[in-house]
């Protein structure tokens, strides 16, 4: 188990703020919040409660370590990666199965339907539909995470607005 003072510094540096600007915010000075830091003094639970609304965090993880919120924005970059992957991917699958159509089974302009001829273009026709389906699931699956990611985003922003008024109003 971490010691509060050094949940208190890793915290500070996730949120890529200066011991300054957390002593400006919780009314402080710069040589208090390193006193906590160091482990020379330990703040109040009221001072750990403004200290860990500043950093978008909950006690838990100021006496534990870690941050919640930081971990949901980092599963939440993970996610939007991960669907650009896939929508990239089957653009990339369907641009390849229509490459590999025109390259292997020609058909040249006003070319006449016969029985000679007709599995040739019975099979573009086929790939093409595969490479429409290909662009359909992912698009379906791109679709459906940016849905599903809505709910952590708004989370996520609505924590930090309620950080922002919290540390303008003073409350």
């Amino acid at each position: 188990m971490s010691a509060i003072n050094e949940n208190l510094k890793l915290l500070r540096q996730s949120n890529g703020m200066t011991q300054l600007e957390v002593a400006d915010i919780i009314a402080v000075s710069r040589q208090t919040i390193s006193s906590y830091e160091s482990g020379r003094t330990q703040p109040d639970l009221e001072t750990l409660k403004r200290l860990a609304d500043v950093y978008c965090a909950d006690l838990h993880d100021v006496f534990y370590g870690g941050n919640r919120l930081q971990r949901q924005k980092k599963q939440v970059k993970r996610i939007a990666y991960i669907l650009i992957a896939v929508i990239l991917t089957g653009i990339l699958v369907h641009s390849f199965i229509l490459l590999m159509s025109n390259i292997f089974f020609q058909v040249a302009d006003g070319t006449v339907i016969s029985s000679d001829n007709r599995v040739l273009i019975d099979m573009r026709f086929t790939l093409r539909k595969i490479a429409e389906t290909v662009v359909g699931v992912c698009t379906v699956i791109f679709s459906l995470g940016c849905i599903i990611m809505v709910f952590p985003i708004i989370k996520i922003i609505r924590v930090q607005l309620l950080f922002i008024y919290k540390s303008t109003s003073g409350v």
